[in-house]
């Protein structure tokens, strides 16, 4: 699947979404969903303001493919209306090494949006820019998203206890890790069956 999206902007797609560099217009949109405390619950960033949600756009958006050495953050659209209905972060640590983050509206959670639009930006990681590494964390409680990790092919790395704050209580995360190595056994095996 190549970035056919628009000629003018760097884009993901697929059959359903289109993963591009979140836009001011998209503020409104970002706050309605990363205000609602089921999504929000396991997120460090929770804005309160439509200026905090213009900051982090203009902090986080990207010309052209996504740059090294900065979060890059892609907006998730439904591809038929447009429609904001998450975000995924990308953290392209160096040219070898990646992290990656996501969130998903409350309405389009257990759709599959996530693995998805996880799946298409680990293509374009692996496949496109031939990337040897990708994290993710998680919440040790956040059981949707670490089950989403697993089903992709990621390992547990790493456990830290109580290593960050939300709204005043301490939170345990988990590290996944995935190799091209591995990303690249998984789609051979689901090639082969």
């Amino acid at each position: 699947m190549m970035n056919e999206y628009t000629a003018t902007m760097f884009a993901l797609t697929t059959e359903k979404l289109v993963l591009k560099s979140l836009q001011e217009e998209d503020a409104d949109g970002l706050l309605a969903y990363r205000a609602e405390p089921a999504v929000v619950r396991f997120q460090l960033w929770c804005p309160k303001r439509p200026s905090e949600a213009h900051a982090f756009i203009r902090s986080a958006q990207f010309d052209g493919e996504p740059q090294v050495g900065r979060w890059n953050q892609f907006g998730i659209y439904w591809r038929d209306t447009n429609q904001l209905i998450g975000d995924i972060g990308l953290n392209l640590v160096n040219a070898q090494q990646a992290e990656i983050g996501y969130t998903i509206a409350l309405e389009w959670q257990r759709r599959g949006v996530a693995k998805t639009a996880v799946s298409r930006l680990l293509a374009y990681l692996f496949d496109e820019r031939n990337l040897h590494r990708i994290i993710a964390n998680a919440d040790s409680e956040n059981v949707a998203s670490i089950a989403l990790l697993q089903k992709l092919g990621f390992r547990q790395e790493g456990h830290f206890r109580e290593s960050y704050q939300v709204n005043g209580a301490w939170h345990d995360e988990v590290q996944y890790a995935l190799l091209h190595q591995e990303w690249q056994a998984l789609h051979q095996e689901t090639a082969v069956s």
